[in-house]
C-alpha cells in the first residue's frame, strides 16, 4: 500500500467515526434529548461507539467499531446503508430496530447544556478529532479525550451531560425517583398513607405515571433496585396533589 493509499485508509476511518457521532448528535436534536452517546477506545485500541439511554451504559442499543469501516449496521442489525449516506439518514436507520420501550427512554427534550455540549462536539469534528470518553488505563474520567490518527491528542473536552462511565451506574431511583423516595422515607413509620386518587381518575396524568413505571421497571437490574422502585413509587403517589 503506498503512502497515499494509507492516508485515504486512515482518513475515511476517522470520517466513518465522526459520522456515526453526527447521527448522534442528529437523533439528540431531533427528539431524543436523553439518549447518550459513549465514545471510547478499545484495549486493542480500535474505536468503538455506543448508544445508550440515560444513565444506563450497560444497555447499549447500537454499537460501533471503527474496524468495520463504512458497514455502519454491521454489529446493530446486520443491515446496510450506503457509505456515503447522509448522517441524518444513518440515524433513523439505525433507529428503525430500536424496541419502543428504549426508544422512550431516551425521547425527550434536548437542555439547553446538551445543546451546548453538541456544539462542542461538532468543532471537535470539523477540526479533525474524535472524543474517547476513556481507554485501558485511564484514570481522569473528568474529561473526554480528542483523538486523531494524523493529528495527535487536542485539548480535552468535557464529558456529555448526564454522562455514567461503564460500571457505575446508578439505581434508577437516585435517576427519576428521587423525589418520591424522600416522600416515602417520611411516610415509612406509617401504618398508611393517603393517596389521591382524583389524579388516578385524570387520564393523561395517570398514562404520564404509568408509562413512568413501566419504563422504570424495565431499567431495574434486580431485587433491591425493585423494592426500592415500588417504595419510591409509593411516595411518589402519596405527595401527588
Amino acid at each position: 500500500m503506498t503512502i497515499e493509499e494509507l492516508v485515504y485508509e486512515t482518513q475515511a476511518v476517522m470520517d466513518a467515526a465522526a459520522k456515526v457521532l453526527r447521527a448522534g448528535a442528529w437523533l439528540i436534536r431531533s427528539g431524543y434529548g436523553r439518549l447518550m452517546l459513549l465514545p471510547y477506545l478499545s484495549p486493542v485500541g480500535t474505536w468503538r461507539c455506543e448508544f445508550h439511554p440515560p444513565g444506563r451504559p450497560s444497555q447499549a442499543f447500537f454499537r460501533y467499531t471503527s474496524a468495520s469501516g463504512s458497514k455502519y449496521l454491521r454489529d446493530h442489525c446486520g443491515g446496510s446503508i450506503r457509505r456515503n449516506a447522509s448522517p441524518r439518514a444513518l440515524a433513523e436507520a439505525i433507529m428503525v430496530s430500536v424496541s419502543d420501550a428504549t426508544k422512550d427512554a431516551c425521547r425527550g427534550e434536548t437542555l439547553p447544556e446538551t445543546l451546548t455540549w453538541l456544539e462542542r462536539l461538532d468543532a471537535a469534528l470539523d477540526a479533525g478529532f474524535l472524543p474517547s470518553a476513556f481507554h485501558e488505563y485511564t484514570s481522569d474520567f473528568s474529561q473526554w479525550d480528542l483523538i486523531s490518527t494524523s493529528r495527535g491528542n487536542g485539548d480535552p473536552m468535557p464529558p456529555q451531560p448526564g454522562y455514567v462511565r461503564p460500571g457505575s451506574e446508578p439505581s434508577v431511583v437516585d435517576i427519576d425517583w428521587r423525589a418520591g423516595e424522600a416522600a416515602w422515607n417520611e411516610i415509612a413509620g406509617s401504618e398508611r398513607a393517603t393517596i389521591n386518587l382524583a389524579m388516578l381518575a385524570d387520564d393523561d396524568r395517570c398514562y404520564e405515571l404509568a408509562d413512568r413505571v413501566r419504563l422504570a421497571f424495565d431499567a431495574t437490574k434486580h431485587g433491591v433496585d425493585a423494592q426500592r422502585l415500588l417504595r419510591a413509587i409509593v411516595g411518589e403517589l402519596s405527595r401527588q396533589p
